[in-house]
């Protein structure tokens, strides 16, 4: 069995995401064409009139409404940082956004669409999943971008090899952390600073940001920063957003305090200490959280495997060190014959999230394994916890 793909994706990852989930954006507005005009005595000379930089840069970036924008950047958690690439694709209201995280040993790319009330997600080319809370508009840059009324000029600075004008807000405008998608409970203090980069005719060049922030991490706090910036030399380019086809949909917990997506079509049924996940009303995936004060992971494993073992004389055949919903966890495969005499493949997710040890686990008759473990899979990869 092939590794399932649910690796831990950056907190930061999910931000950069929420920035294009907004929707909106900005495209160079076309310039007027001058008409000559006859005359039969030549106008005086006089010198060109200096173009006002930052308010023609401001009003191309608010009339824009379509563009690919390229993303680059960095993440920095404690003392590890990652590059950040990706692209913003922008047609009037509807966003879609490809973000790579370049972790060490692998790429995590993860996406998001918005169109119109409607947005979706995505993570390592897995399905795409309906948010159904999402995000607030006005609560975005996008919004943020609207309110703007002047920007101030700092100068001519180099950028990338370029020599552009440095634009900022003024110092009584400030951008919510909200705004960029700082919502997670583990991010406290966040900050930002923004600035604008224009040519020397107003022609939008680029859009910078500096995040930093506390990231919990168990008891204690880490240093964290984002800085990223968008390349605005794309504004204008044609481009369309299309809704995704057989998006998943999310159940949300309120009892167990999680979420997790399931295929179009399935039902949840909210049993007696379980969340059962149905599919064409048969129960094929179980959520089973239970309260053990004082185990730790492998405390928890070894014992579910020893009573596997006693029950059913099942041994592991398959037993790996995976990460879901932000915590490390295991994976665990069984084949074994159920008291009818049926062959029975068994793949159960484990981990502890505080005093709760958490079970996700399918049971199917054996040979569709190749069919079960890349759904169970996927829906691990959609696992969040709400509280």
């Amino acid at each position: 069995m092939s590794r399932p793909g649910y690796q831990r994706a950056a907190v930061a990852g999910a931000l950069v995401l929420s920035l294009a989930a907004c929707g909106g954006g900005a495209a160079p507005t076309p310039a007027l064409t001058p008409v000559p005009t006859a005359a039969t005595t030549p106008a005086p000379t006089t010198a060109p009139t200096p173009a006002d930089v930052a308010t023609e840069f401001l009003a191309r970036l608010q009339a824009a409404r379509t563009g690919v924008l390229v993303i680059s950047g960095s993440v920095s958690v404690g003392t590890e940082e990652v590059p950040i690439s990706g692209t913003i694709t922008i047609s009037g209201q509807d966003s879609q956004s490809v973000i790579t995280l370049e972790t060490p040993g692998a790429s995590q790319v993860q996406e998001s669409l918005r169109i119109g009330t409607q947005q979706w997600s995505r993570a390592a080319g897995g399905p795409w999943v309906l948010n159904p809370t999402p995000n607030d508009r006005t609560k975005s840059l996008s919004a943020f971008l609207q309110t703007l009324t002047a920007l101030e000029d700092r100068g001519v600075t180099a950028k990338d090899g370029r020599q552009l004008h440095r634009l900022v807000p003024p110092a009584s405008v400030t951008i919510s952390p909200e705004a960029l998608g700082f919502t997670s409970p583990g991010v406290q203090d966040a900050k930002v600073a923004m600035e604008f980069w224009a040519e020397e005719d107003g022609t939008p060049a680029a859009w910078s940001f500096d995040v930093a922030w506390k990231e919990a991490s168990g008891d204690t706090t880490v240093a964290a920063r984002l800085v990223m910036d968008f390349d605005l030399g794309g504004l204008g380019k044609p481009s369309t957003v299309a809704a995704p086809a057989d998006a998943w949909e999310r159940f949300v917990s309120a009892r167990f305090g999680y979420s997790m997506a399931h295929p179009p079509g399935w039902t949840v049924d909210e049993v007696d200490g379980a969340d059962s996940y149905l599919a064409d009303g048969t129960p094929y995936v179980t959520v089973s959280p239970s309260s053990m004060p004082g185990y730790s992971l492998e405390r928890y494993v070894e014992e579910l495997i020893a009573l596997y073992q006693e029950q059913v004389g099942a041994k592991p055949e398959t037993n790996e060190e995976i990460v879901f919903g932000d915590l490390p966890a295991r994976f665990i495969t069984y084949h074994f014959t159920n008291d009818e005499g049926v062959a029975v493949y068994m793949a159960e997710a484990l981990t502890m999230r505080g005093e709760t040890g958490w079970d996700i686990y399918l049971v199917e008759q054996a040979g569709s394994e190749a069919d079960d473990t890349p759904v169970l899979a996927a829906m691990l990869s959609t696992l969040t916890f709400t509280k």
